[in-house]
């Protein structure tokens, strides 16, 4: 098997790099870099659930950092949950919510087209019991909301559809499919997977009506390995990892405060002049792909 070193070596460095794949993971600008360093080893480098200054100054971190998650998709105090990736918060929405469901509750709806880090956890559930029920998307991926009502029955705990779509970057219709389950049975517990999301539209929980959502740092140029998930007050989840917790009362391990950091440097980049920044994405992203439909033949725009 040839070693990723030796592929580096016979590749090269380019003299002009152009990266696509900002989606995936992208580079963390200077700013976000030069934020984490203090945290590493001149301050905020305690324990932050224990009382001492340098943990009091971690603490800070992660107290600054959930008010801002908070302000950006308007949730309230309380509702953020702090893990160590967007696949962790998906696990936790998904499996959590199962843990603490009744038992005659058991049919999870998800689209065909959710990232693995829903897919698997839910299929993973399978082996317990519940049966998870894929809704097919249209030839753009959107999910289509009368067939979405017609899956719903009374044996329905939780509904998962992504904001955003990873792929194709379908952006659904949130607030209509959320109506949809709600006046059918209000009693289902709305997940939206909103990492593609996150940093690119306008976010309201409170608007959108879901119970349950995720978020990841390194999809706004955070560092990788901060997530969030919001839990609407009165949303009941179990735990699925255990050991000692610390600042988080879902998610234990202490919180890798120099991430944390880095996220919060990352949210005041994104939504410091927000539309402005949009509106820029939106416009390379059209050059793009206007000049890629008129130059290269056969090419179809897929969703």
């Amino acid at each position: 098997m040839v070693k990723v070193s030796e592929f580096l070596k016979q590749h090269g460095k380019p003299s002009r790099e152009v990266y696509l794949d900002h989606e995936n993971s992208g580079w963390v600008p200077p700013e976000v870099v030069e934020a984490m360093l203090p945290y590493f080893n001149q301050k905020g480098y305690g324990h932050p659930s224990i009382t001492n200054l340098p943990g009091w100054e971690a603490y800070e971190v992660v107290e600054s950092t959930l008010e801002k998650v908070n302000k950006t998709i308007n949730a309230r105090d309380g509702e953020l949950v702090i893990t160590h990736s967007g696949t962790e918060a998906n696990n936790l929405a998904i499996i959590g919510a199962a843990l603490a469901s009744s038992k005659e509750r058991k049919k999870i709806i998800t689209s065909a087209i959710e990232h693995v880090s829903i897919l698997f956890p839910a299929r993973s559930l399978e082996e317990h019991g519940y049966r998870v029920v894929t809704i097919p998307v249209d030839k753009e991926g959107f999910v289509d909301p009368d067939m979405l009502s017609m899956l719903i029955d009374h044996e329905t705990l939780m509904v998962s559809i992504q904001m955003v779509n990873h792929e194709i970057g379908t952006i659904q219709n949130m607030k209509t499919l959320v109506e949809t389950v709600k006046d059918k049975n209000d009693r289902i517990i709305f997940h939206t997977d909103a990492v593609d999301a996150y940093g690119r539209m306008k976010i309201d929980v409170e608007g959108l009506g879901v119970d349950l959502m995720t978020l990841s740092s390194h999809k706004i140029h955070g560092p990788r390995g901060v997530g969030v998930l919001y839990v609407k007050e009165g949303v009941k989840l179990k735990p699925v990892m255990h050991g000692a917790l610390s600042t988080q009362k879902m998610w234990p391990g202490v919180e890798n405060i120099p991430a944390i950091a880095g996220f919060n440097k990352a949210i005041d980049l994104t939504f410091t002049n927000f539309e402005d920044n949009v509106e820029k994405m939106k416009t390379l992203r059209d050059m793009l792909m206007k000049g890629i439909l008129n130059n290269v033949p056969g090419v179809l725009l897929n969703g």
